[in-house]
């Protein structure tokens, strides 16, 4: 019998999910069943479009966080090396296809991102809460690392890209759609307290990952043609942004809200009176929940003091922090060791990283962290200033690239007020952006 290549990958596929989907269910709950279906459909549909994996990886924190609560795990980890695997599968496929290839130009991103992966592990032997540290290193290596590397060798064509943000919003309208019905279920609408959509999936994260789909909303919103297309969008906008309200993220809420507005006014294709309306449009869909008092949002805005432990935790964090701004100016106090230069009270609230990462990689790192946070935010926006100068690239792909910067400045938002090292979705980001970069030059 003759099979190709592909046709040998996509047999070895199906059974090996057969396999392991029936042991899972078996083993873990009934429920976990339903995912047999589920896996054979999504395998089969990556098979014919590709570009599933790259959306299933953007929409994939959450999506997988719904499918591993159904199957009955509770280890919330396990989530980031899905992430990485949906990519990592998507981008051998392809180069198996003969899709994609090594990239022939080390370009300014490559090199932050190895910078900063040695600065990482050469600190890595100086922890002194190993459990945290190593939890720390491996999600960054399989959820932002290897992401990042496999991204390198996508075909960094536009329409292969586009379509794979199109096919993240099919993931992302899943998680949505469970919090909605969530929603409704629990009426938190009017409550004070925050809405916890995924058990586990932590609450911030979920409206990052909503926060980050939102994006791609406004720009997919813009490209398309049909108005019933442009009135789905803007409700999956809507309750987008609703959901995301009723957890009570604030940096979340404001790092979507600034990121949508920044691609409205910066890069959207529309005069001055259509971009006013639309950013009036947009921000009255953001504040209006907010305004009446849905959810927690309003009163968590209003408790932007020292009473509320989360602003208090952290302002108190970066205040403590900074009181040794030159205890370790060179190479910082080592990776994952944050909390060895806090005082008691922060400890005993679990307060182990700053949700600052110009202080994480400061204290933690030293010089080198500051050099290494520089070089990741700066090195996409010089990247991107390139290929908008240069005649190598075509208007589409210097339209994707603007999509590309607003993702980093959204990841720019969170990391100053809410994240930790690994997050994937900064990694993406300057992935894709290298990708583009590398694709148009070789």
């Amino acid at each position: 019998m003759d099979i190709n290549l592909p046709k040998r990958v996509l047999l070895l596929f199906l059974l090996l999910s057969l396999v392991f989907s029936v042991f899972f269910a078996v083993h873990i709950t009934p429920l976990a069943l339903a995912l047999i279906p589920l896996a054979i459909v999504v395998i089969v549909a990556f098979f014919v479009k590709p570009e599933l994996g790259i959306g299933l990886f953007i929409g994939g924190q959450n999506f997988f966080g719904i499918l591993l609560f159904l199957a009955g795990v509770d280890r919330p980890i396990i989530v980031y090396p899905l992430m990485g695997l949906s990519i990592s599968i998507t981008v051998v496929y392809l180069l198996i296809q003969g899709k994609g290839g090594i990239p022939r130009k080390f370009n300014a991103v490559m090199f932050a991102v190895l910078f900063f992966t040695i600065v990482l592990f050469a600190n890595f032997h100086r922890t002194i809460f190993p459990h945290h540290t190593m939890i720390k290193g491996f999600t960054f290596v399989v959820a932002c690392l290897i992401p990042f590397v496999a991204l390198n060798f996508l075909p960094g064509e536009t329409k292969f890209l586009k379509s794979s943000f199109i096919a993240a919003l099919f993931f992302a309208a899943i998680p949505v759609a469970y919090g909605v019905v969530g929603l409704v279920q629990s009426g938190i609408g009017g409550a004070s307290q925050r809405f916890d959509a995924l058990e586990l999936v932590n609450i911030n994260q979920y409206a990052r990952n909503i926060g980050f789909a939102s994006i791609i909303l406004v720009w997919y919103f813009f490209k398309a043609k049909s108005l019933k297309l442009r009135i789905g969008l803007f409700c999956f906008l809507g309750l987008s942004l609703l959901v995301m309200v009723a957890t009570g993220s604030r940096t979340s809420f404001i790092a979507t809200a600034g990121a949508i507005l920044f691609y409205l006014i910066a890069f959207s294709e529309m005069n001055f009176t259509g971009k006013a309306v639309s950013v009036i449009l947009a921000g009255s869909i953001a504040a209006i929940p907010v305004i009446l008092g849905f959810g927690s949002m309003t009163s968590r805005f209003s408790n932007l003091q020292y009473m509320d432990l989360s602003v208090a935790g952290r302002i108190g964090m970066w205040l403590a922090a900074w009181q040794h701004k030159f205890d370790n100016v060179l190479f910082g106090v080592g990776t994952g060791n944050f909390a060895s230069i806090l005082p008691a009270w922060a400890v005993g609230v679990r307060l182990q990283f700053p949700h600052n990462l110009f202080i994480e990689f400061y204290m933690e790192w030293g010089i080198f962290g500051i050099i290494s946070y520089i070089l990741l935010f700066t090195t996409p926006v010089f990247l991107w200033l390139k290929i908008r100068r240069s005649k190598d690239y075509d208007l589409e792909t210097k339209k994707l690239s603007n999509l590309i910067l607003t993702f980093v400045a959204f990841t720019f938002v969170l990391g100053m007020a809410d994240l930790s090292a690994p997050f994937p979705y900064m990694y993406f980001a300057l992935g894709i952006m290298s990708a583009i970069y590398s694709r148009k030059l070789t």
